[in-house]
């Protein structure tokens, strides 16, 4: 009885362990975007950050007292970003800290303090698909794009290129974005928000940063976003 107990007992302890790889997370073309939307959270105490979301690992750079910090995602008491602010620009992580070879890194957040000013409404994230894009901007860093393997960046304007497996109506931007998180062959989205609101889950292509001009501009706020590789 003994022998079976202490095998259940580690059976469980491999069950909760996250399936994070020792690789940092990459953004699938190129650099990560400086406009991805987050939560901006103040930095009260030089911060250490972290290639993933573990204990018992060196710290890869440290966020300056009194920096900024914007969260695109949370996971079980970490955030993961891939930009901050140190004065008034906003600087890549990947510049700050070269050596790390790190495009995006982990934080606590619970040293970090959400700023005053983005302070996210009780309905986030879960908010009716024909909100404006001020409710959509306030809720960054609430959405639930970060799972125990997988995170989704995500920008708001922009439209996405590529090919659309599956679409789907009348959903939020949360279901859209959780969706593709945690279905494997999804490598992003479009969304576009309104009555009735359109998810497009993308099995190949990217994100268009640079708009397409000659397209009107959408009435409601428009989403694109990627999931993120080793």
């Amino acid at each position: 009885m003994m022998i079976r107990q202490i095998g259940f007992a580690i059976s469980l302890c491999v069950f909760v362990i996250p399936a994070w790889s020792s690789q940092a997370k990459k953004f699938p073309d190129g650099e990560p975007p400086m406009n991805s939307v987050g939560g901006m959270y103040s930095v009260p105490e030089r911060t250490p950050v972290y290639r993933v979301p573990l204990p018992g690992q060196r710290a890869i750079f440290y966020l300056p007292r009194n920096s900024r910090v914007n969260i695109v995602g949370r996971f079980d008491g970490w955030g993961i970003f891939s930009t901050y602010i140190a004065e008034r620009f906003k600087e890549l992580l990947l510049e700050a800290a070269p050596d790390a070879d790190a495009q995006y890194g982990w934080v606590r957040l619970d040293g970090l303090r959400r700023d005053a000013d983005q302070k996210p409404k009780n309905s986030c994230p879960n908010i009716p698909p024909i909100s404006n894009e001020d409710d959509y901007f306030n809720c960054g860093g609430e959405y639930d794009n970060v799972s125990s393997a997988d995170v989704v960046d995500f920008l708001m304007g922009y439209r996405y290129k590529g090919h659309t497996y599956r679409r789907m109506e009348n959903m939020r931007l949360n279901q859209c974005i959780s969706t593709c998180r945690d279905e494997e062959i999804c490598k992003g989205f479009f969304f576009s928000s309104g009555d009735p609101s359109q998810c497009e889950l993308k099995d190949d292509g990217g994100i268009a940063q640079e708009n397409d001009p000659s397209e009107p501009k959408p009435p409601l706020p428009i989403f694109s976003g990627v999931k993120l590789i080793d």
